[in-house]
């Protein structure tokens, strides 16, 4: 990767007029390890290929394809790296959008909401891929997703059921009583889907910017 962007974040604008700690009350979990990311103040002027705004994961993960494609990359940000709004993450890696497939089918067509669903459950496989040849330390772990029926009837969820097997979606259906026993939950049903993980958010920043 690109020597600017092996050094530091850069810091560039005055904290005292930003209060990122808006962003998040208590105190995070992802603030329980030690050590702290480096960061260097912007004491000079600089040139770049490429200039991220924001030290966050999203940053982070910008920085890191640009870097990849040969790029010389500078991440300015007026925070610590990651102690934003990538401290108030839930930490879940979810391919589950927030509509249902078979809401998307009816407005769009089963073909392109389909193509939607399986490009998201490729970026959570993408992002595993990419930390395990990075060699990330954090934390990252395979989990299944569960989706709850919301009312009395499991209707609906059937039918969510078919579209992702029609669209080669991992997934199962499980009817009250197997939901019951399985996730000591009781609801109509759900449905219990592979490819889902997570992982700190904080240090998965840090290591993916500074590598």
């Amino acid at each position: 990767m690109a020597a600017c962007f092996q050094g530091a974040v850069i810091s560039s604008l005055d904290p005292e007029d930003f209060d990122q700690a808006d962003l998040h009350g208590g105190h995070s979990p992802w603030f329980a390890k030690p050590g702290q990311h480096a960061r260097l103040e912007l004491s000079e002027n600089l040139t770049c290929d490429a200039l991220v705004v924001g030290a966050g994961i999203t940053g982070s993960m910008v920085a890191e394809r640009l870097t990849r494609q040969g790029l010389d990359v500078v991440i300015i940000d007026r925070e610590l790296p990651g102690r934003g709004s990538t401290a108030a993450s839930t930490s879940m890696l979810l391919w589950e959008i927030d509509q249902p497939l078979s809401d998307l089918s009816k407005a769009y067509g089963f073909e392109r909401a389909a193509r939607v669903y399986r490009a998201s459950l490729e970026a959570v496989a993408g992002l595993k891929s990419l930390v395990a040849e990075l060699g990330i330390v954090c934390g990252m772990r395979d989990k299944n997703s569960l989706y709850l029926a919301a009312g009395e009837s499991s209707t609906d969820l059937m039918e969510e059921h078919r579209w992702r097997m029609r669209a080669g979606l991992p997934g199962e259906f499980l009817d009250h009583g197997r939901l019951r026993d399985s996730f000591g939950i009781v609801r109509a049903g759900a449905l219990v889907s592979s490819g889902a993980a997570d992982a700190d958010p904080v240090w998965r920043t840090g290591c993916l910017r500074l590598r």
